[in-house]
C-alpha cells in the first residue's frame, strides 16, 4: 500500500533510510539461501576459510538497513509485478561477493535472477562438512575443521547486544513521533480557540 506522501515524509524523519547505492566493484560469485539458523553463520565463515570476501550474513544489517530491506520487501508485495534486481540489491549487498542468512533468503528467486552467474549453494552442501561444499564451489578442501557460528548459548547473548541500540533508536523515534503529536494538538488548539 503506497503511504499518503506527508505520511511517508514523516515516517522518513522518523527512520531515516539510509538508501545508499553501493557500487559493485566484483560480482556476487555465492549465494547460499538457506534458513536462518541452520548453519549459515558456520557457513559463512566456512565461505570465508575458502577466500570469499565479505560474506553477508544477517549479524551484518544494520539499523536502517533493516528498514530499507523491509521497504523492499513491502514494494514487491505492492506490486507482485515489480521487479527485485540488481539496483535494489546492490544498496544493500553490493559491496558483498557471498550472501547467506535472512534477508537474503526472502528473495532468493530475485536474488537468483539477479545474479546468474553465482554459484547457489543447495541446502545439502552446507550440512557443516566441507568436502560437498568444496566440491561444489570448486575448492581445495582445507585442512581446518569446518567452522561452527551461532552457538546457543553466545546466540541469546548478541541478540540481546544487538537490541540495546534498536531499543534506544525505538525510544528516540518515540519521543519524535510524541513531539509532533503534540506540535499538532497544540497547534490546532491554538487555532480552535481563536474562532
Amino acid at each position: 500500500m503506497t503511504l499518503f506522501h506527508p505520511v511517508e515524509l514523516l515516517l522518513q524523519w522518523i527512520y531515516p533510510f539510509d538508501e545508499r547505492n553501493t557500487a559493485r566493484d566484483s560480482p556476487m560469485q555465492v549465494l547460499a539461501l538457506g534458513f536462518s539458523r541452520c548453519g549459515t553463520e558456520s557457513l559463512k565463515f566456512a565461505l570465508e576459510d575458502l577466500g570469499y570476501k565479505s560474506v553477508y550474513h544477517g549479524f551484518e544489517v544494520k539499523g536502517d538497513q533493516s528498514m530499507v530491506w523491509t521497504r523492499l520487501w513491502d514494494a514487491k508485495a505492492d506490486d507482485p509485478g515489480r521487479e527485485v534486481g540488481v539496483e535494489d540489491f546492490d544498496k544493500l549487498v553490493g559491496n558483498y561477493g557471498a550472501v547467506t542468512d535472512a534477508r537474503c533468503n526472502m528473495f532468493g528467486k530475485e536474488l537468483i535472477k539477479a545474479h546468474p552467474n553465482a554459484k547457489d549453494v543447495p541446502i545439502d552442501a552446507n550440512h557443516g562438512k566441507r568436502e560437498p561444499l568444496c566440491a561444489f564451489l570448486d575448492k581445495p578442501v582445507p585442512e581446518k575443521a569446518f567452522p561452527s557460528g551461532n552457538a546457543p548459548p553466545s546466540f541469546a547473548k548478541r541478540i540481546a547486544e544487538r537490541r540495546k541500540p534498536q531499543y534506544r533508536h525505538a525510544a528516540v523515534n518515540l519521543a519524535k513521533t510524541l513531539g509532533v503529536m503534540v506540535a499538532v494538538i497544540i497547534a490546532v488548539w491554538m487555532a480552535h480557540t481563536k474562532t
